[in-house]
């Protein structure tokens, strides 16, 4: 047995891990109290849960990685067949305003509280853009910027990971209680949460309208990176040509549209729409499974409790920041 499975390539035998993840997660789904998360937040609880008390081979991490980054780039992608690009105009200015604002003031509350408590300058900046614009793909986007060492960038992720994770299955527990519309809540979702896996995973107790704008804020702040990361390239006073390269342009932002695009114009039949949103849940369950299953373990010795309460309060202050402005514009 131990002779086939060293010979299953890694990156299959990952993908096999978070396949029949997301395969539980979806049937556990079906029942209390997993029915109130929804499949993809009760996909990366048991990818937590599978991590730390089975545990995780290590021939299976690339197909773990693979699944946690690709494959819900991806999902996302095929998530666009399900709108229509009246759907984002609708979300209109005031759902940018709020994603926008939310995060310039988190930016700047986590980094200088951080700052007064004498924590690091990196993690605390890192720290900030993780919660602030798109977790781990902000923290990645910007440690090279800054020239970050790998054991301040692994526990920054290890702080978002941690608090995103919490965050987003408590939203889903508040949402009965949050005297919110469907719409509200995904923007609510989409504009405070801190990775796009947990965007989604949340939005999804409120169903497909809360799912839909959820994803156009969340990548509304996703999108917002590439001004971040060039503002901050430009005070560490960097050359353009040495830092083009650093800040990676999130293209499945595009996939996304384009899907949204064709499916506008009916460029996509009902049933080949339908089997894009289906895989594309396919997908995301196993990309929030393999989430689950990178929680960091032992970059937790790593973490500075002063900086993971500020990461705490600084993500209270955005949920905040954001219902109030919900409440008012929307």
């Amino acid at each position: 047995m131990k002779r086939f499975i060293s010979s299953i390539p890694p990156l299959w035998y990952g993908l096999v891990f978070t396949f029949i993840a997301a395969v539980l997660s979806s049937a556990l789904a079906e029942v209390a109290p997993f029915s109130a998360m929804g499949a993809l937040v009760t996909a990366i609880l048991l990818g937590v849960f599978w991590r730390f008390t089975a545990g995780v081979p290590e021939q299976a991490l690339p197909g773990i990685t693979f699944s946690s980054r690709h494959l819900l780039r991806l999902g996302i992608v095929l998530l666009g067949a399900r709108l229509h690009l009246e759907d984002i105009y609708e979300a209109g200015f005031n759902a940018f305003f709020i994603a926008a604002s939310g995060l310039l003031i988190v930016l700047l509350f986590i980094y200088f509280a951080a700052r007064a408590l004498k924590i690091d300058k990196t993690l605390s900046l890192l720290t900030a853009c993780g919660t602030a614009v798109c977790g781990a793909s902000a923290i990645a986007a910007i440690a090279p910027i800054v020239k970050a060492e790998q054991k301040t960038t692994t526990a920054s992720i290890a702080i978002i990971a941690v608090v995103g994770t919490v965050f987003s299955v408590s939203y889903t527990f508040l949402f009965p209680y949050l005297e919110m519309n469907a719409y509200e809540y995904g923007v609510l979702s989409g504009g405070t949460l801190h990775e796009v896996a947990h965007a989604v995973a949340a939005s999804e107790a409120g169903g497909t309208v809360s799912e839909d704008n959820a994803l156009v804020t969340k990548l509304t702040r996703v999108a917002l990176l590439i001004p971040v990361a060039l503002v901050i390239a430009m005070l560490q006073g960097r050359k353009e040509k040495q830092n083009s390269h650093a800040i990676p342009v999130p293209w499945f932002i595009f996939g996304f549209l384009a899907m949204s695009l064709a499916n506008t114009f009916n460029l996509l039949s009902e049933s080949t729409a339908a089997f894009m949103v289906s895989a594309s849940y396919g997908f995301l369950g196993m990309a929030m499974a393999g989430f689950g299953m990178q929680m960091p373990a032992a970059s937790f010795k790593t973490i500075s409790l002063k900086m993971l309460l500020v990461a705490v309060c600084g993500s209270l202050l955005l949920s905040f920041f954001g219902y109030v402005l919900i409440e008012a514009m929307l």
